[in-house]
């Protein structure tokens, strides 16, 4: 699952972030890897090696697996992370993200988001 969060108020989309991260640990208390990563410091690699990364835990005694929770923030002024971590996620490439991944992935900008040229 993709989800793009952003806003003018600042404080409000921080806060909504807040709730999506309290949500998730609610509902998978043990079950959830969090990454928190920042769109100027990653490459697309970075976000697909958190994607794949094996929990020291493994599953849980129904046979779910580990939900994966990661956060990309400032992804405003990298427009070409975020369109090829999308593409490849939509292209399904077990390369990218292995079948059994249980992944939400919210990438996040403070400020609005910059229009682009057309």
């Amino acid at each position: 699952m993709l989800i793009f969060l952003y806003g003018e108020e600042t404080f409000l989309v921080k806060k909504k972030l807040q709730e999506f991260i309290l949500h998730h640990q609610k509902k998978y208390p043990e079950r959830v890897n969090f990454f928190r990563l920042d769109a100027h410091e990653i490459t697309p690699a970075d976000f697909f090696d958190a994607a794949r990364q094996r929990s020291l835990f493994g599953s849980d005694e129904q046979g779910a697996g580990q939900k994966k929770f990661i956060v990309v923030e400032n992804v405003g002024d990298r427009e070409d992370l975020a369109k090829e971590i999308a593409e490849r996620i939509k292209k399904n490439e077990q390369y990218y993200i292995p079948e059994d991944s249980s992944l939400i992935a919210l990438f996040v900008e403070y400020g609005g988001l910059k229009k682009s040229n057309p």
